[in-house]
């Protein structure tokens, strides 16, 4: 949930000052969960799209044990960068000429419905390949 005319999060409207979000991630979407309503087939089609944050394992398999669709993404710490690894130089669907790229890499763990994780992959500023500049994203199927 977004509020644009805070130009803030919801979250950060609810939990202000500086905190870890992880700890934030459930009680909200349970909260959600309750004022919406949703019957499992609505929630099977709403996504609950999170930043690295928010995105850790257990409130990822939290949320699609409730049914929910996940797409988060993970740009911190070893995992990321591992998994970009995976992926040849050339290998991955090109989405810009020369400058980005997307690939499927092989899951590190397994959660208890299906999800595919895809490798983003950019050239930097300098010209380099992505290293550091990785990011990983969770889609759940």
């Amino acid at each position: 949930m977004h509020a644009p005319q805070y130009h803030e999060t919801l979250f950060s409207r609810l939990y202000p000052g500086k905190q870890a979000s992880s700890p934030t991630y459930l009680p909200v979407v349970q909260a959600s969960d309750a004022f919406l309503g949703l019957r499992v087939a609505q929630q099977a089609r709403t996504i609950l799209r999170s930043d690295a944050g928010f995105g850790s394992d257990a409130n990822i398999e939290a949320a699609l044990a409730g049914h929910w669709q996940v797409v988060t993404k993970s740009s911190g710490g070893r995992r990321p960068v591992a998994l970009a690894r995976q992926v040849s130089a050339d290998g991955g669907l090109e989405l810009r000429p020369n400058d980005r790229w997307v690939a499927p890499v092989k899951a590190p763990l397994a959660f208890e419905r299906p999800v595919q994780w895809l490798a983003l992959r950019w050239r930097t500023q300098q010209g380099g390949s992505c290293q550091d500049s990785c990011r990983l994203y969770l889609i759940g199927l």
